[in-house]
């Protein structure tokens, strides 16, 4: 997810889907960096070190409930992306910690009420190792250590859509362990208006950052509207 937010919502790979018993299995693999490790310059015997990773979910039905285990993992090592907005390293995009090979499972889980759809999503995210020795690591040696897990509430009814995320999220690597809390509400409402869509949109976003030394607290609300027309 960090690789995708900070490319705008974008991950390049290729998707593969097909039916497995009663329900659909979809598989992902994506690029996470452009690194080429241990490439020759000039050869490029290293194109295929970029940093990969599959995502593998699959979708069944039970009655008028809906389960989808999901996981993903990375191939090869891949450096993090650094997420925070209060100094020049979001910026500039360096990364948060390199040559790791984090995993993420969890599942979503759908329930229909009514008129109302429910939905509930689990998953944790954890990372344990040291940065490889390379001259391409400015961390060469680090070691990683970080774990976290997030958790989904969403509602949908009718023109209205709505979600509430939470994460907690602690980072071991150092001799200082870092704790990230997040807590974020999505709401949207579309107002349909003959061959016009309009569509309000509220996202509000908390953060801590928490050490033995200092507690850092951030928020961030944004709106927008957007207008869709049908031809």
């Amino acid at each position: 997810m960090p690789t995708a937010t900070f490319n705008n919502d974008r991950l390049f790979g290729v998707n593969y889907g097909t039916k497995i018993g009663d329900g659909d299995l979809n598989a992902v693999v994506g690029v996470f960096d452009n690194v080429s490790k241990s490439n020759t310059p000039g050869s490029g015997d290293g194109i295929l070190n970029d940093g990969y990773a599959v995502s593998l979910s699959y979708k069944v039905k039970f009655g008028d409930v809906t389960l989808e285990p999901q996981v993903l993992t990375a191939l090869t090592q891949h450096d993090t992306v650094y997420q925070t907005t209060t100094t020049s390293t979001y910026a500039t995009g360096l990364p948060f910690h390199q040559g790791v090979r984090p995993i993420t499972f969890g599942a979503n889980v759908g329930v229909p009420a009514g008129d109302l759809k429910l939905g509930l999503s689990g998953f944790y995210t954890t990372a344990d190792g040291t940065t490889p020795s390379s001259a391409i690591y400015p961390t060469a040696g680090a070691n990683v250590d970080y774990s976290g897990y997030l958790v989904r509430v969403k509602a949908e009814y009718g023109n209205f859509l709505t979600w509430y995320d939470y994460n907690k999220t602690s980072d071991k690597s150092t001799a200082t362990t870092t704790d990230y809390t997040n807590h974020f509400v999505w709401a949207q409402y579309k107002i349909p208006a003959g061959k016009i869509t309009i569509q309000p949109t509220l996202r509000y976003l908390t953060s801590k950052v928490h050490t033995t030394a200092s507690d850092v607290n951030t928020s961030r609300l944004r709106s927008e509207v957007v207008a869709t027309l049908a031809f």
